[in-house]
């Protein structure tokens, strides 16, 4: 039985987070009418892609759709928005905002639950909201921000509520909603896996089986049906890079660990430098020997740039983004070793990122969110602040990167 005035107390802490996302959902709205593009091609690539594979779905076949889409994805997003008759700009792109407010206002249920209090669960609330590789995506319908809402209503759902704490959090909805997101987003799968390792550390060997076997039986099905893990005409879409990799896990490590990052300076100034010093090696070596950045690559490619004159003369190779990846890694071995499961769905995350040398922040920010909320849900209470901080932070950097890069 829950104590007197829990469920009075619940509604009054929930009165803010609705008002949170009203005012959210009117801001969106305005930036909707006057066209904003936060992020760099998501409007280009809605047009040329995103809307045009919606329309492909109302028109064509099932089986010639599947075959001549014209996007990297899923097909989960397009009939989605082709069932609901939104093969229009003006349709989709509203459709989609209202996806996004709907897995901020998720974030919100689930930083409530984890008793993070209201002004903590307001700045959340507000540092996913303006992403901007989170509201470019919603504003210029693109497939993640659907594959985003379902992470969301997964981990929501998967939390037992303050009225019911006894409720078993394996119900049908977390069987399926989350593998479901493999067929929006293919890179999804490593999403599904940090969730598989969260319920194999908790015992939950049903959730985590059933899961498994959902995501590959969705990709499989899918793979025999384009021919490869992509869609025909982007079959060449994906070309293995560690340099992609070690770029995402240079910038998901500091900020997924903020709570306990802070006690890795503790061994003092000489132990970092014999880490890093042990590091470099190893990152030279994998960065410099995998495939260049084609596009994107952040402040690395710029970084690489800045050396191809210069270093010409030892083969192309890269020192300075491999300096700063070791950098990030030895700051971090600490609190690696000490939040190992957390190390290892970073990793995995990583490593699918690496299928492809195409590197864009927004992939990263696709994995960031998710991540999070299932390390909130498993750190102490200071732990939880700092990551929610993190995550501030994370927005207010990438809002000031694409002010100065990406003007519109």
């Amino acid at each position: 039985m829950g104590r007197p005035g829990g469920s009075a107390r619940t509604g009054r802490q929930s009165i803010p987070l609705l008002l949170a996302v009203l005012v959210l959902g009117c801001i969106g709205v305005w930036l909707l009418a006057v066209g904003y593009n936060p992020s760099n091609g998501a409007q280009g690539d809605f047009e040329k892609y995103h809307l045009v594979t919606v329309q492909q779905y109302v028109e064509l076949p099932w089986r010639t759709f599947l075959r001549e889409m014209l996007t990297a994805s899923g097909p989960v997003f397009y009939a989605v928005l082709g069932a609901l008759h939104l093969d229009r700009g003006e349709l989709a792109r509203p459709a989609v905002l209202l996806m996004h407010l709907g897995s901020t206002g998720l974030l919100g249920v689930l930083a409530q639950r984890s008793r993070l209090g209201v002004t903590v669960s307001l700045v959340l609330m507000a540092a996913f909201f303006f992403s901007p590789f989170q509201l470019g995506p919603a504003l210029w319908g693109h497939p993640e921000t659907l594959a985003t809402l379902m992470v969301m209503a997964s981990a929501v759902w998967r939390l037992p509520s303050r009225s019911s704490p006894g409720r078993d959090p394996q119900g049908w909805m977390t069987l399926w909603l989350l593998p479901l997101t493999v067929a929006v987003r293919q890179t999804s799968l490593a999403i599904v896996a940090a969730q598989m390792l969260d319920d194999l550390q908790q015992r939950r060997y049903r959730s985590a089986l059933v899961q498994g076997g959902v995501s590959v039986a969705l990709l499989a099905a899918l793979a025999m049906a384009w021919g490869g893990l992509t869609p025909p005409p982007f079959h060449d879409h994906l070309q293995p890079s560690l340099r992609t990799g070690l770029v995402a896990l240079a910038m998901l490590l500091p900020t997924l660990m903020a709570g306990s990052v802070r006690g890795a300076l503790r061994p003092g100034l000489a132990v970092l430098v014999r880490r890093w010093l042990c590091w470099m090696p190893l990152m030279v070596a994998m960065y410099s020997l995998s495939a260049p950045f084609e596009r994107g690559g952040f402040i690395f490619s710029r970084f690489d740039a800045l050396e191809a004159d210069r270093l010409s003369g030892f083969g192309g190779m890269a020192l300075l983004s491999p300096a700063v990846i070791a950098a990030v890694v030895a700051w971090c071995w600490g609190a690696m070793r000490a939040n190992a499961l957390l190390s290892v769905q970073i990793l995995g995350g990583c490593l699918v990122l690496a299928a492809s040398n195409v590197f864009y922040v927004k992939y990263v920010d696709f994995f960031f969110w998710p991540l999070l909320c299932m390390a909130l849900v498993r750190a102490d209470v200071p732990g939880r602040k700092a990551l929610v901080y993190s995550a501030a932070c994370w927005t207010t950097v990438h809002l000031l990167l694409v002010s100065i890069v990406y003007r519109t």
